[in-house]
């Protein structure tokens, strides 16, 4: 559906800013595609590369197989039509009426009344906003301002939608109210969605794949619970940890070791992430009662990523030498993902 490949923007100027360098990505149809990077990053410079609101320096811009970098201006034109866009500030007309705003792009194309109303009816009803139909924007709230903006963003029957930074100026009940409301138009509508955020929550509720940038470079990208549970970058280890906590208290970690081999009698400190059905083995248990180990649980956190249950567990096993090998084999051979983050000497 989309395809960015080798994309750069320059801003040509006393000082040249490269917003972006060579970005490539792919976001399949019927997915939602999400692009979380810090500010200054070139997230919003790369989603209106997308619909040449930005034209790139260079690179290839396909979407639904049209090379966009090389219309004419009409035919660009005809091609953003497929191409809804939604904003942070929502973009409204203040003097027009939630059903004016939302007309407004038909309008522009020359339709008649009633094919307006026969668009506009059905999405109302879909955003929720039936009951606002003749309310202006200073008459409602921010979230209700937002279904306006994807109302209209999907009046001319798009195929693609972008959302730049959608849900940024929202409390955190709201934005979950409009994440909610963007999965469903993805389900209904069969729509394929490309959003930016500098918030992982966003991504972790309703993205299938991810792409993190910095400094107008791809760093990581890939399914989101492959990121989540298995982060590369520094930058996406920072994100994911902003809403799944593995730290453990100071005190905790300045009484083990770092080093990367076992140090002479020493409890094993493991982090062990569990993802789908592993998250609910009874593995402790089956640790105790058939190794003769001693664990303790250090750290202890489970989240649903897409509805697939992913869980950590930071603990700290002791035992002599061959219990601590059996039980590090058993652990290997789980369906989970173990990781020696350090170790704790017992001499006194």
């Amino acid at each position: 559906m989309i395809k960015l490949t080798n994309v750069t923007k320059t801003y040509v100027g006393k000082n040249d800013v490269h917003a972006l360098k060579g970005v490539s990505l792919t976001v399949e149809p019927g997915e939602i595609y999400g692009i979380i990077g810090l500010s200054g990053a070139g997230k919003s410079t790369l989603i209106r590369c997308i619909n040449m609101l930005e034209k790139p320096t260079e690179g290839s811009v396909i979407v639904d197989g049209q090379e966009l970098t090389s219309l004419s201006t009409d035919k660009l034109r005809e091609a953003r039509k497929k191409i809804g866009m939604i904003f942070q500030h929502f973009n409204l007309l203040s003097s027009r009426t939630v059903y004016d705003n939302i007309a407004f792009p038909l309008e522009l194309e020359g339709r008649s009344k009633q094919e307006i109303e026969q668009t506009i009816t059905p999405l109302l009803e879909l955003v929720g906003l039936t009951d606002k139909k003749y309310h202006y924007p200073s008459q409602l709230s921010g979230g209700q301002k937002q279904r306006v903006g994807i109302a209209r963003a999907l009046a001319n029957n798009p195929e693609v939608l972008l959302c730049d930074e959608a849900t940024s100026a929202l409390d955190p009940q709201t934005t979950k109210s409009i994440l909610e409301l963007l999965q469903d138009v993805n389900r209904k509508l069969k729509l394929t969605i490309v959003l930016i955020t500098h918030e992982m929550h966003v991504i972790k509720e309703i993205c299938h794949h991810v792409a993190v940038i910095e400094n107008g470079l791809i760093i990581e990208q890939g399914k989101v619970i492959d990121v989540f549970t298995n982060p590369q970058s520094a930058t996406a280890k920072e994100f994911v940890g902003s809403v799944i906590s593995t730290n453990l208290p100071e005190e905790i970690i300045r009484s083990f070791s770092l080093s990367p081999v076992p140090i002479p009698n020493s409890n094993i400190i493991a982090r062990l992430t569990f993802l789908g059905e592993s998250a609910n083995d009874p593995v402790i248990a089956s640790l105790i009662r058939c190794f003769d180990v001693d664990v303790s649980i250090l750290f202890g956190n489970i989240d649903y990523i897409q509805g697939n249950p992913f869980g950590i567990l930071i603990i700290s096993i002791s035992g002599n030498e061959d219990s601590l090998k059996n039980t590090m084999d058993y652990l290997n051979n789980k369906n989970l993902k173990v990781e020696v983050i350090g170790y704790v000497s017992t001499n006194d």
